[in-house]
């Protein structure tokens, strides 16, 4: 099963995007890395990539107001050691993981939505997921929802699904601390394979960092595998303009 690294653009939109030389540049308004790193697009890494293409895309990030940042992606061996010899150096390092949807059934109720509650709201902005973010989910053109899932009364745990061709994508996973280990996550993680069947996806993808050991372990019980990866890399000492 191949990764389309088209998904990442399509269900978490960057601002604004520009070519520049063999880089794709994105405008992240805030929005964290994911929408502000700089790439080269699958198939396309130069052999020949020299430190003035670097320096464009920096001049580029530089314009908008951005601290240069790369996401580097495996295989893209000549791009990382360029970086590296540049000064940038690597940090989360971030697994794509895809697999066959199969409907199940939430074990907790899961309501979804197709704009985000005010509650909503509240607890991703309680896990530091800000009004930045929010932007970026808004931002989402295909068929998308907003899921909320309860233990009990009480609204615990948020995350968004978007579908873009055969598959749906699920970002900003949270649950609040207080009802952490409860099997709310895989009640989202089910609710949302329920509704990406019912918009034709036949398939199911995240994100998640290497690190992340929980999450990682229950989108294998899912079923999902990793079929590809990057990381970013980044400068401390060059700021942005």
């Amino acid at each position: 099963m191949d990764w389309d690294w088209t998904l990442i653009d399509a269900t978490w939109p960057a601002a604004a995007t520009a070519e520049c030389g063999a880089f794709r540049l994105r405008r992240g308004a805030g929005g964290g890395r994911r929408v502000s790193a700089a790439s080269v697009d699958q198939g396309k890494e130069p052999v020949d990539l020299v430190a003035s293409d670097i320096e464009a895309a920096e001049r580029g990030m530089a314009a908008w107001g951005q601290t240069p940042i790369f996401q580097v992606r495996d295989g893209q061996d000549v791009l990382d050691q360029s970086l590296d010899r540049a000064g940038y150096s690597a940090h989360d390092a971030t697994l794509c993981m895809i697999g066959h949807l199969e409907p199940h059934r939430p074990a907790l109720p899961i309501v979804e939505s197709p704009a985000p509650l005010s509650i909503q709201r509240c607890i991703w902005q309680s896990g530091g997921i800000g009004a930045a973010r929010l932007a970026i989910m808004e931002r989402v053109a295909g068929p998308k929802t907003y899921l909320l899932g309860r233990i009990g009364d009480r609204a615990a745990g948020v995350a968004i699904a978007a579908v873009y061709g055969s598959t749906a994508m699920v970002h900003a996973v949270e649950v609040s601390p207080a009802f952490r280990r409860q099997g709310l996550a895989n009640a989202i993680m089910a609710g949302t394979c329920r509704w990406a069947v019912d918009h034709g996806a036949t398939q199911l993808g995240v994100l998640v960092t290497r690190d992340n050991a929980a999450a990682i372990a229950l989108y294998s019980g899912l079923g999902l595998r990793p079929v590809a990866a990057y990381h970013y890399r980044s400068c401390t000492n060059k700021d942005a303009a």
